[in-house]
């Protein structure tokens, strides 16, 4: 039988946990300039470290709370819930970094990629330039930052409670046999 306050504190300490080092990890690479120039780095830390935390929780809610049972439902519920606490403070930090810490920021990235495309495409109308910036801008409010953030961590959170529960899954067979 599961025991719903240590499975909302194992869902809450780990999905706290997740948001706090996926914050870590997006200052860490903001203030050693990693985020423009590296930037892949910090996505595939953010990675694992979701992965790590979304299998841990699986796996303590199933050792600690479930006598060591707990089906791929049971396992998609704490992997979300983990993964919908980290994303919700996550996108309150980016909504804050960028609209009060770092303004400039995405102007500076838009930028970058601008300068990218026009190195490989040079003879780009400036039709075209001026709608790809249109759109930038059209998405950048603050909370379309927000549910977009909120939403790719979502899907990548199911995505993982997924595998993870598929691999920790163990039902509890005295239950069929009755």
């Amino acid at each position: 039988m599961e025991n719903n306050t240590n499975t909302k504190s194992i869902m809450l300490n780990n999905g706290i946990a997740l948001g706090l080092t996926t914050i870590g990890i997006s200052v860490i690479n903001y203030v050693s300039g990693f985020d423009v120039s590296h930037g892949w780095i910090g996505g595939v830390l953010g990675v694992f470290a979701m992965i790590y935390f979304i299998y841990m929780g699986i796996k303590k809610n199933r050792d600690q709370v479930n006598g060591g049972f707990i089906s791929l439902g049971q396992a998609l519920k704490v992997g979300i819930a983990i993964a919908l606490v980290a994303g919700v403070l996550a996108s309150i930090y980016q909504v804050i970094f960028l609209y009060y810490i770092d303004p400039e920021y995405l102007s500076r990235i838009q930028a970058l990629q601008l300068e990218k495309m026009l190195e490989t495409n040079p003879d780009m109308p400036e039709e075209t330039i001026q709608m790809m910036q249109d759109m930038g801008d059209k998405f950048s409010s603050p909370w379309i930052t927000f549910a977009s953030s909120l939403v790719g961590n979502l899907f990548f959170g199911f995505i993982f409670a997924l595998f993870s529960g598929l691999i920790l899954k163990k039902d509890d067979s005295s239950i069929d046999s009755l």
